[in-house]
């Protein structure tokens, strides 16, 4: 590996990607996900479209989680039949500048292929004033906040009453809920995981119960997406709400996502750089101690730089 690094590595810190665990990471999530579970790659932590391509066509889906303007028209390129989801709302200029660049000989379909992200009545409105503008519909999803308290609507209520307001905005199209729940793999010790869990995914069932009756206004086959790297093995595993859930990093496994939940998966990524010289390990003002410390932990005979 270190050959390989001084021969094509240009001598610079090189992103590091093992295909071989990469595989086995793939072919472990297909296996845990349940066929009520569709599979929503995130794209900003598969930042590359060769690895986009090679992990869709492996795990067979198109549906990419998108969370910048620049990156979603690159992929509206790259990927011309692919269903992009906001992973978080964006300013409604960058929603103008995405439709501004997107090339006019394109097959991607705008209108029917991105899904924005809708977080608050303000949004709403702006983007509905988008719509208007561009004389197109936009579809959308809504944003609901199921105990992570960083953003989207806070209650069934608040989502009910933004539901409603769509009578009045006949161009934006819902297509249904995004409901982030990072915060259950990071429960404090006295909350026991099992039980954040079944917290949110109650939150999550009051949401959508407060806008079934809503029936010309909510879609006959919405859309429940949530979930994530962290806690996609619990959505699997067990009774979810969810019909679809969003996964990145579990396939790739930074340290971050060294946890209890993905103790299955490998890392498979790593800031590897050539190595410049190897020597003895010892360390300043310790070199009479070395034996010692080379003999309590072998790892500190020779250092690498």
């Amino acid at each position: 590996l270190n050959r390989q690094l001084q021969q094509d590595g240009d001598g610079l810190p090189t992103l590091l990607l093992d295909l071989d665990r990469l595989d086995a990471n793939a072919d472990l999530l297909a296996a845990r996900l349940p066929e009520r579970l569709a599979l929503r790659l995130v794209t900003k932590s598969l930042a590359s479209s060769g690895l986009l391509e090679y992990l869709g066509k492996r795990l067979q889906t198109q549906r990419f989680m998108v969370f910048q303007q620049p990156q979603l028209n690159r992929l509206a390129r790259s990927f011309p039949q692919a269903d992009m989801l906001l992973g978080k709302p964006l300013p409604v200029e960058a929603a103008l500048n995405f439709h501004r660049q997107l090339p006019q000989h394109l097959t991607f379909d705008a209108a029917r292929q991105v899904t924005w992200l809708i977080d608050s009545e303000q949004r709403l409105v702006q983007y509905a004033e988008l719509a208007k503008a561009l004389n197109q519909p936009l579809r959308i999803a809504l944003e609901i906040d199921v105990g992570l308290q960083r953003g989207g609507f806070a209650s069934p209520q608040a989502l009910n009453q933004a539901v409603q307001q769509l009578a009045r905005y006949p161009k934006l199209q819902c297509r249904g809920l995004m409901g982030y729940d990072a915060h259950v793999a990071h429960s404090p010790p006295w909350v026991r995981q099992q039980q954040a869990f079944a917290d949110s995914d109650a939150r999550y069932r009051a949401f959508i119960d407060s806008v079934r009756s809503l029936d010309k206004l909510w879609p006959a086959q919405p859309l429940f997406n949530g979930g994530g790297s962290l806690t996609y093995p619990l959505h699997s595993q067990q009774a979810s709400v969810l019909n679809e859930v969003a996964v990145g990093s579990a396939l790739l496994k930074p340290a971050d996502f060294d946890t209890a939940l993905l103790q299955a998966h490998q890392p498979a990524l790593w800031i590897a750089a050539p190595v410049l010289k190897a020597v003895d390990g010892a360390l300043p003002y310790l070199q009479p101690l070395q034996p010692a410390i080379s003999a309590w932990n072998p790892n500190r005979q020779r250092a690498y730089y």
